[in-house]
């Protein structure tokens, strides 16, 4: 169970990570992701959206850690099984290309692992 609690902590530091990277420091992960911020507006969406999006996922994975609420995994591993979809989509549009290679990967293991743990919680 150790492993277990690792791991999603694991997960969750690196979703708030992200989050924050996000937030506070937008172009540089627009450029990690292979794209510009062409504007003001751009990068306040990316500041929000973004960076709040995975600040609150990696919360939440935290939290769900601490409290012993399991079942809270499944929205963030719904979450992850969503934009791994648009993911999808991109690469059938032509959209996806190196930069996107190391985030899907992260992606598709948290989303089955959140998704699998969360399910597994629930039947207990």
């Amino acid at each position: 169970m150790t492993k277990l609690w690792g791991a999603l902590i694991i997960i969750g530091v690196m979703l708030t990570l992200i989050g924050l990277a996000g937030m506070f420091r937008p172009e540089r992960v627009a450029e990690v992701l292979g794209f510009a911020l062409t504007n003001s507006e751009a990068t306040g969406q990316m500041r929000a959206i973004f960076g709040g999006h995975h600040l609150a996922m990696g919360a939440v994975c935290i939290y769900a850690v601490v409290r012993q609420r399991l079942d809270l995994l499944l929205p963030i591993g719904a979450i992850e099984a969503l934009i791994l979809v648009g993911r999808g989509l991109a690469a059938l549009k032509g959209e996806f290309g190196p930069a996107s290679i190391v985030p899907t990967v992260i992606e598709i293991f948290a989303a089955t692992f959140l998704i699998t743990v969360s399910m597994r919680a629930a039947k207990r």
